[in-house]
C-alpha cells in the first residue's frame, strides 16, 4: 500500500487522511515496517483507524489481471450458448 500511495489516487476523505497519518511506526530487526498497535493508539487518545485498515485490506491479495483473449473467447462461447437456448 505504501508504494501504491506514491502513484495511486486517494479520495479527499478527512477520516482516511487522519487514519493514515496519525499512527506511529518503526522498524523491526529485519527493517520491516512495524505499525503502532491499536492499544497504544488508544492510550494516546486516538480512535481505531477503520478507514485506513479497510484500505490496507484491499492490498491483501493480488489484483486479478484480465486476460483479454480469454475474456473474448468466453464471451463468444456465451453468445453461442444463448443462441442455442432461444
Amino acid at each position: 500500500m505504501k508504494e501504491w500511495c506514491k502513484f495511486g489516487c486517494l479520495s479527499d476523505d478527512r477520516s482516511l487522511v487522519a487514519d493514515l497519518t496519525a499512527l506511529d511506526y518503526g522498524y523491526d530487526a529485519t527493517d520491516a515496517i512495524r505499525l503502532e498497535r491499536k492499544d497504544d493508539m488508544r492510550k494516546r487518545g486516538l480512535a481505531s483507524p477503520d478507514d485506513g485498515d479497510a484500505l490496507a485490506l484491499t492490498f491483501a491479495y493480488p489484483a486479478y489481471r484480465a486476460n483479454r483473449e480469454e475474456e473474448r473467447r468466453s464471451a463468444e462461447k456465451l453468445a453461442v450458448l444463448k443462441r442455442r437456448i432461444v
